[in-house]
């Protein structure tokens, strides 16, 4: 095929491409469970969107695997905009951090869209768990040694339970689920004891007493519970890499195409409506070009590595 031959094949494909977003209905794939902040964040981003493009953005929800079974489907679909990927950080940074034998090198496999924002962490305890303050939680664990479970809905959660358990000298089970509505589910049901999460679902359980918020990972307090310190106020450090989520698409969709859905992102959230929205679970709405997408991804990767070391965790 002379060069001639190749412009124009390529031609076609992005014409083909941009044929079929304006056409089909576009699957908006979530790596977690219904009911979490991410899955909550992604409708919330999903109903504007459908708008802006004129055609149905359909979310659907394939938790497991870290994230990675959302994330295959993505990297295995055509490359024409109608499958995108709501990624939080886990399939992206976790998976190839904290796996030895990673499926997939998120740096080449997707095609960076648009940050929707980075989420906000809080430290959750059963009502069993004695005492309110950080330093009261810290205690408990410590007189009850293998005894208390971490629900641990992402390696997001994982990690800041092994940080704060290593730092501390605790010796707690984390106990792993697919998104935070199971782990939620067995934390008020006092199954489990402690959980990283993001606000929104835990809100009615705080407002009942039927569970506790101790302390914020976020730099800043939540702005829906102003009084829950954060964990540098609280005594202890905070989580050394930043949970978040953002729209991706598989490799090899065209500029135009992705620098297009990026524009409508971006619109949607820096509208004060859907900030107030993605602000209810804990999401601070960040949009950004797909090329700063791109870095901050690549930034955050080589973040998790040496937080995963840091830590002491071997791939597994």
């Amino acid at each position: 095929m002379n060069s001639i031959s190749r412009r124009l094949a390529a031609f076609a494909l992005a014409s083909a491409a941009s044929a079929a977003i304006a056409q089909a209905p576009i699957r908006l794939l979530v790596p977690l469970s219904a009911g979490g902040a991410t899955d909550s964040a992604a409708r919330i981003v999903a109903k504007p969107l459908s708008e802006a493009l004129g055609q149905p953005v359909l979310v659907e929800n394939r938790p497991g695997a870290d994230g990675s079974i959302a994330a295959m489907a993505v990297i295995n679909a055509p490359p024409d905009g109608a499958t995108l990927f709501f990624a939080s950080t886990t399939p992206i940074c976790a998976v190839p951090t904290m796996r030895k034998n990673p499926p997939y090198d998120p740096a080449s496999a997707f095609a960076p869209v648009s940050l929707v924002g980075p989420l906000e962490m809080m430290l959750l305890a059963h009502p069993s768990v004695e005492g309110r303050t950080l330093a009261d939680v810290l205690r408990y664990v410590k007189m009850n040694p293998g005894k208390v479970n971490f629900a641990a809905p992402n390696n997001t959660a994982l990690l800041a339970s092994i940080e704060l358990q290593r730092g501390a000298g605790l010796e707690a089970t984390n106990v792993p689920y697919k998104g935070d509505a199971p782990g939620l589910v067995d934390l008020v049901a006092g199954r489990v004891q402690l959980m990283y999460a993001s606000p929104g679902a835990p809100q009615q359980f705080i407002e009942q007493g039927r569970l506790r918020a101790v302390a914020v990972l976020s730099p800043s307090r939540i702005a829906s519970l102003p009084d829950v310190p954060t964990m540098t106020e609280a005594g202890m450090q905070g989580l050394s890499i930043i949970p978040w989520v953002g729209i991706l698409g598989p490799a090899g969709m065209p500029a135009d195409l992705t620098d297009r859905l990026s524009v409508e992102i971006r619109k949607i959230v820096a509208r004060s409506e859907v900030q107030q929205q993605l602000a209810r679970f804990g999401v601070k709405a960040q949009g950004s070009d797909p090329g700063a997408f791109g870095r901050f991804i690549r930034e955050q990767i080589a973040s998790w590595r040496e937080a995963v070391r840091a830590a002491g965790i071997e791939p597994q």
